[in-house]
């Protein structure tokens, strides 16, 4: 991979962080809207749960009595009550206010502090300023077709609302005033809606989400460093990958020009030991004596030569389904055992001796065995190389040598005891010459000296 390539590869990665990023911030802020007309829809509908609740107490007690000022006169609509407005004993003059009246003050108190707008409405209501707007309409149509609740997001002069309306339902206090409306236990008397303005909703959303905002951008800067930082050190990394890459390149040159070489010359090589190796196997199976090589554990032959086959009168391919230890003539077996131990244990090189071989036939032919052990690199025998030469004649024509050579040293013997007898008679013959002739020179002494005497 070039730098090029990790240069668009980081490009991309910061694009599609960015994106990443992006995307869950805009996530977010979709979760914070949602969150938010959640909020304004909690709050809504806790002001509502609110209202009813005052209304019902209101409604409890028959409304109840407040100062008269410019701000609450005695309400009109409350004419036919007998006993709207008393008088305390200290002169102090006071008016009924019925839970509509204090509802509506309510609601004009709330607009004034929070912003909120809170209307009691109704398809028929008593007071001119209790009419329903447009959207309170359809809303207060919905709740006849089974309705309880409607919501949405609306603009009331030029500013955005969350407004919520939830029917009002006619309860057994409310029949004191609006019985005469017709209205009856548990009818739908109208509805009270609720609407908060947005911008306070989203000042506090606002809060949330410009941390939030914070936070991802902090995020996407953390990434943004990562990315860099890593394209820093992989850039890094592949310049000197680059010119390692180089140096391996002249030194692989240099490694291709020497393994050429080096293949020169084993190919070289492998020609000389495949000459060899056929020059091998022309000796070993054109060799007039006879040739084996054997595995040194099991003692089978893994390669037999035919001057060996027609020596022991067994074929090639029934000889390498034997062992040495087989054709070899039982008496000699010992000897061998131990020569071959010797030779693993590499206490000699090779041994040279003359054996008996059983042939195929039964007959005990004579070899002489010259035996070598191979080992490989590790040290362990390899393999076995025998060279066995046909002395058969030469054992039998010694025998009849020996015999012959029995036959004549008894014909000596027998010979010897002639001449020493002959000896021994000629010895006893020449005593007795030797007698003899002592006698007749003193007799000859004795007829000198006679005839001396005679004289």
């Amino acid at each position: 991979m070039g730098l090029s390539h990790i240069k668009r590869y980081a490009l991309l990665l910061f694009a599609a962080w960015s994106v990443i990023v992006f995307a869950l911030l805009l996530w977010n802020a979709i979760q914070t809207r949602e969150e938010t007309q959640k909020y304004a829809h909690i709050y809504t509908n806790s002001a509502f749960e609110k209202d009813i609740l005052y209304r019902r107490w209101a409604t409890m007690h028959g409304g109840v009595y407040v100062p008269v000022t410019n701000k609450t006169p005695p309400n009109p609509y409350l004419s036919d009550i007998p006993e709207r407005d008393i008088r305390t004993p200290s002169g102090r003059q006071l008016t009924l206010m019925n839970p509509a009246y204090m509802t509506r003050q309510v609601y004009e108190l709330e607009r004034e502090v929070s912003g909120a707008r809170s209307h009691l409405t109704s398809s028929k209501p008593i007071k001119p300023e209790n009419a329903p707007d447009e959207w309170e309409k359809k809303a207060l149509i919905a709740f006849e077709r089974g309705v309880t609740e409607i919501s949405s997001i609306e603009n009331i002069e030029g500013r955005e609302y969350f407004r919520l309306m939830r029917p009002l339902i006619t309860e057994a206090g409310c029949l004191e005033c609006h019985a005469k409306q017709g209205y009856k236990l548990n009818d739908i008397r109208g509805g009270i809606s609720v609407s908060l303005p947005m911008d306070s909703i989203r000042e506090l959303a606002g809060t949330t989400q410009s941390r939030n905002i914070a936070i991802y951008l902090l995020l996407w800067l953390v990434g943004t460093g990562g990315i860099a930082f890593g394209y820093y050190r992989v850039s890094k990394s592949e310049f000197k990958r680059h010119q390692a890459e180089e140096e391996l390149g002249i030194a692989y040159l240099d490694l291709e020009k020497k393994v050429h070489d080096r293949t020169a010359d084993l190919n070289k090589v492998n020609e000389a030991l495949h000459k060899s190796e056929e020059q091998f196997r022309e000796t070993f199976y054109r060799a007039a004596v006879g040739n084996v090589q054997v595995e040194p554990v099991s003692g089978r032959f893994l390669r037999v030569n035919p001057a060996f086959c027609e020596f022991i009168g067994y074929s090639e391919s029934e000889l390498l389904e034997k062992t040495f230890v087989e054709i070899t003539f039982p008496e000699d077996r010992e000897l061998d055992g131990q020569l071959f131990r010797r030779l693993i244990l590499r206490e000699i090189p090779t041994f040279v001796r003359e054996k008996r071989y059983t042939r195929k036939d039964g007959a005990v032919v004579w070899g002489q065995v010259s035996v070598t052990m191979l080992f490989d690199r590790e040290g362990q025998a390899s393999m076995v190389t025998a060279v066995i030469q046909d002395i058969t004649d030469r054992k039998k024509a010694e025998e009849e040598l020996r015999k012959y050579r029995d036959q004549l040293e008894e014909l000596v013997r027998e010979r010897t005891a002639e001449l020493e007898n002959k000896i021994s008679e000629i010895e006893r013959l020449n005593r007795l010459f030797v007698g003899r002739e002592l006698r007749m020179k003193e007799l000859k002494e004795r007829i000198k000296e006679l005839e001396k005497t005679f004289e």
